[in-house]
């Protein structure tokens, strides 16, 4: 509901009203991600298999787990072709560290594609290749008002990494 809310630019007022509520904070990049998650599963989950927040271990005696935002996996053989991060912050263009982390999770998880997710369209889109990894900046402006216009981009992106690994 409270999604809902955002998405659709209203927010409850300071002013007193006919209801009562208690004070919240909001974490945008859990928000953010969620949302783009949410969206990526509803359009395309029926084609592959999407998860959310996957907890990847690494090897090694006492390793930590990588947490991948988001990854699209074959549904026959469950091979990871695209690993997502979504990047809540007000840069404009990828950096090393975002390339770095990215390309890891798609290392790790045999993927081919790693791709950065920006929450505004005007982004500096990179197009780089990290050995065999295909690293892509995409923007996924949920500011504008126009969904069509939001999802386009990303919605064709997708499309194209699904009908390339099929």
């Amino acid at each position: 509901v409270l999604s809902a809310l955002l998405l659709n630019h209203l927010s409850p007022g300071v002013l007193q009203g006919g209801f009562s509520t208690v004070p919240f904070v909001l974490h945008m990049p859990t928000l953010f991600e969620e949302g783009v998650a949410g969206w990526v599963y509803k359009t395309f989950g029926e084609r592959v298999l999407v998860r959310r927040q996957w907890s990847v271990p690494l090897k090694g005696k006492n390793s930590p787990c990588f947490r991948i935002d988001l990854a699209l996996l074959d549904r026959e053989t469950l091979q990871a072709f695209a690993v997502f991060d979504t990047k809540y912050k007000r840069d404009t263009r990828p950096t090393t560290t975002d390339i770095q982390q990215v390309t890891s999770y798609a290392v790790e998880t045999g993927a081919r594609n790693a791709v950065l997710l920006y929450p505004q369209k005007n982004i500096e889109r990179a197009h780089l290749s990290v050995g065999p990894i295909a690293v892509r900046s995409v923007g996924f402006d949920f500011a504008s008002e126009d969904w069509d216009e939001v999802v386009a981009e990303v919605s064709i992106y997708i499309s194209e990494l699904i009908k390339a690994y099929k």
